[in-house]
């Protein structure tokens, strides 16, 4: 779900503008590669950085590893930059071969430590080992990412119209689905189960294990 929410806020970046967030490492280490091709409808990776898993023991107790990762939504007329970050790759660690992505196979140096197996309840699992104060560090290496950003030609662009430009007017979901009633099951007289998808025929619904009797 949070790939979800990465691409709407995506959508909603003006054209020229950077976004930086904190995400799980699936959105870039996923086999399926759909969520970051659909990212890349939007915007290009302009760096990710992965941190140590006890970044997070202190504040959350949690030793999961997460990525920062930046984005930059393109320009109309811009075409799309290096797309490799859109696959991931097995990366050999001992006699493990877990997917890592492409971007951190070319830039090893982004991965503020080490990478490492641990086991876990679903089984081998990669992480990453390394400091917990990795501040500086990361600021050290979004300060670098920035200035290569910049003499690349990718500097921020402030809005052609200035502060006179219209407000940016959102639909609230209550209002939104009124009337549209996309994604939302529902059951017919023989207890088919069917999906809505508004303005057009609706989609069967069909489970994984296959079984559609109710």
């Amino acid at each position: 779900i949070h790939n979800y929410f990465l691409i709407k806020q995506l959508e909603l970046l003006r054209p020229g503008a950077y976004g930086i967030w904190i995400t799980s490492t699936g959105t870039l280490d996923a086999r399926q590669s759909r969520a970051r091709e659909e990212m890349a409808r939007h915007a290009d990776l302009i760096g990710a950085y992965r941190l140590p898993a006890r970044v997070f023991t202190r504040s959350a107790g949690t030793d999961v590893v997460v990525d920062v990762v930046v984005f930059r939504r393109r320009m109309p007329d811009e075409e799309p930059r290096d797309q490799s970050w859109l696959r991931s790759e097995p990366y050999q660690l001992g006699s493990h071969t877990p997917d890592l992505n492409r971007y951190f196979h070319q830039h090893p140096d982004h991965v503020l430590g080490t990478l490492a197996m641990r086991d876990t309840q679903r089984g081998p699992e990669l992480t990453v080992k390394g400091r917990a104060q990795v501040a500086p560090q990361l600021e050290a290496a979004l300060r670098d990412l920035a200035a290569r950003a910049v003499a690349d030609g990718l500097a921020y662009r402030p809005h052609p119209d200035g502060p006179d430009r219209p407000a940016l007017h959102l639909e609230e979901a209550r209002t939104k689905h009124a009337t549209d009633f996309s994604g939302r099951l529902y059951l017919d007289d023989n207890g088919t189960i069917w999906q809505h998808n508004n303005g057009l025929a609706p989609i069967e619904a069909i489970p994984d294990d296959g079984e559609t009797e109710q």
